[in-house]
């Protein structure tokens, strides 16, 4: 085994980044995904408990945006590779793009409307706002992961910077499932999603300037359908998946049951 991992580490190219760039970039990571953990263990709560949309109503929304969810990402992920601004295809994204991402979860938490005075109205809101939200997630937290083996470019690097990754994806993960209800009851739940969007906000402005993007990248020439084809039989892609499949339903289970 350590003769193969030294082989791989020979063969590949020199390291170009920094222990700084590195942390600066794992740090990003608490701010792409804590939205998502408050999403995912308090969103249905919020609407059901505390706006009293009913949960009929909200499991539907939730089911038609699930569909949305997995349609969107290789979508948006696959116009990002053919679109290059200034600043190069990731960067934008993470630097402008973040805005209005986390000031829409903000907005999710913001509902002016209350279920048992107009559902209606509530379940509109509710459905657009997650729409909306989830269609900036996707662009930012796609050019984040996106870039990761395209700033790291060897075997050391991208071990290295995903070893810091889990570091702050574990503090991203407790504070999302132990700290907005204590929050929402305390301050309101309105206040909750401002203060997680900041602190998210933070985390991905600062690590972003840490982050760079090389000239030399090429974009792809596959079509989308011959991407799709290649995924489908593609036996490491679909081993992968599983594997991630496995991981967010027991994380998610276990996360739901703590909160």
């Amino acid at each position: 085994m350590t003769t193969a991992t030294t082989d791989i580490t020979q063969s590949e190219p020199q390291a170009r980044t920094s222990q700084f760039q590195r942390w600066m970039f794992g740090g990003a990571m608490m701010g792409i995904t804590m939205p998502g953990q408050v999403f995912g263990v308090s969103l249905l709560f919020f609407y059901t408990d505390v706006k009293h949309l009913p949960p009929s109503w909200a499991a539907t929304a939730l089911t038609i945006y699930a569909i949305y969810n997995a349609v969107n990402n290789p979508l948006i992920g696959y116009w990002q590779d053919r679109t290059r601004f200034r600043l190069g295809r990731r960067i934008p994204w993470l630097r402008y793009g973040s805005v209005p991402f986390l000031v829409t979860f903000a907005a999710l938490w913001l509902a002016p409307f209350d279920g048992n005075d107009d559902p209606v109205a509530l379940l509109i809101y509710f459905f657009v706002a997650i729409v909306i939200y989830d269609g900036f997630n996707s662009a930012v937290g796609n050019s984040y992961y996106a870039l990761l083996p395209e700033m790291f470019v060897n075997y050391r690097e991208r071990t290295d910077v995903a070893a810091k990754m889990m570091i702050f994806l574990t503090v991203a993960l407790l504070l999302g499932v132990a700290l907005p209800p204590v929050i929402g009851d305390r301050l309101g739940w309105g206040t909750m999603g401002t203060i997680f969007a900041g602190i998210s906000l933070v985390a991905i402005l600062i690590g972003q300037t840490g982050m760079v993007e090389s000239a030399e990248t090429q974009e792809p020439t596959m079509s989308f359908t011959d991407a799709l084809r290649h995924l489908a039989t593609n036996r490491s892609f679909l081993t992968l998946t599983f594997a991630q499949t496995l991981r967010f339903v027991t994380t998610n289970s276990m996360a739901t049951g703590m909160a």
